[in-house]
């Protein structure tokens, strides 16, 4: 079969020849029908400090995937020949303390699909039963897209947002996706920032209330004349910053470092938690290393005056 393979430790990838993997006990084989491209993906071929550390080459990249199941391994009960499955990227081992405790997330022996074992920017990808999310019915597009859609969904419910002012900063994929979870799930306004109107403009489609450029110096006031002088209640950081939640209200993280900083006005007529769903442990040992798509991760830090973020530059794209 053909595949896309990080082959050497250096930039590019190479389309190589494999054999078509073979089911073990409690996996199923997937022949590939739709495959989207990951943040995480852009670094690993251009292979900077991040990746290096993480892939062991030689590994087929992609973990954003939809795939129909063509064999299944002995103990397989749960989908069928035939089902059209999104895939969880995420592997556990289901032993460790952390998965004990419904940890799951922080499992000190974590693997990635696409990063440490193979990933699906083949023809076909062997996954466990249990990483296969049932998707029958769907556009196979819409279900590889479920896979960064739940980072959006996770980062988005981590604190109550019915009813209150949400700010999105960062519009890349996710962020986009957080913009219409934010809407249907109640927030009482939404409000979005990049750097580039054509996201921009992407996020009032999604539902955002306002739609604002976070190089733009007047930002700040207009998140003030938005809510009231009050701020925003919820920020859910998706630009690729390093947030320094310092304000009263809740903010969540679901990136990591970029470049040009803005501060933008958050609430402190309520006090909550800045809980942070960037990624766990991309290494064996949980919590530990650089953060980018491998799984959400909490702190309860106790926030105090206003919420500096960093706004997603061009050389530092948005998740």
């Amino acid at each position: 079969m053909r595949a896309l393979a990080k082959t050497r430790p250096e930039p590019g990838l190479e389309l190589v020849q494999r054999p078509v993997p073979v089911p073990g006990p409690g996996d199923v084989l997937l022949k590939m029908e739709a495959a989207s491209i990951c943040g995480t993906d852009l670094h690993l071929f251009q292979w900077d400090t991040w990746a290096s550390e993480i892939v062991k080459p030689p590994t087929i990249l992609g973990h954003e995937l939809a795939g129909r199941v063509v064999g299944t391994g002995a103990g397989v009960t749960r989908v069928a020949e035939g089902d059209l499955v999104g895939v969880e990227s995420h592997i556990v081992d289901g032993t460790c303390a952390q998965c004990r405790r419904g940890d799951r997330h922080l499992c000190r022996n974590l693997k990635v699909i696409g990063a440490h074992v193979d990933g699906g920017f083949a023809e076909f990808v062997v996954i466990p039963e249990a990483n296969a999310i049932e998707s029958n019915g769907l556009d196979p597009a819409v279900v590889a897209l479920q896979e960064p859609m739940g980072n959006a969904v996770h980062a988005a419910f981590v604190e109550p947002i019915e009813g209150r002012t949400v700010l999105v900063t960062g519009c890349g994929p996710i962020g986009l996706c957080a913009v219409g979870i934010a809407r249907a799930g109640g927030a009482s306004k939404v409000i979005a920032t990049d750097t580039e109107e054509y996201r921009l403009e992407l996020a009032r489609s999604m539902g955002a209330d306002l739609a604002l450029n976070a190089r733009d110096a007047a930002t700040a006031e207009a998140i003030l004349a938005a809510t009231s002088g009050d701020g925003v209640e919820v920020v859910l950081e998706m630009s690729g910053a390093q947030p320094s939640p310092r304000a009263g209200g809740s903010a969540c993280s679901a990136s990591s470092a970029s470049r040009s900083a803005s501060t933008f006005p958050i609430s402190s007529s309520r006090r909550g938690c800045a809980s942070t769903a960037s990624t766990a442990a991309a290494s064996t040992t949980a919590g530990s290393g650089p953060r980018r798509c491998f799984g959400p991760a909490r702190s309860t830090s106790r926030p105090s005056s206003p919420i500096a973020s960093t706004s997603p530059t061009g050389s530092a794209p948005s998740t």
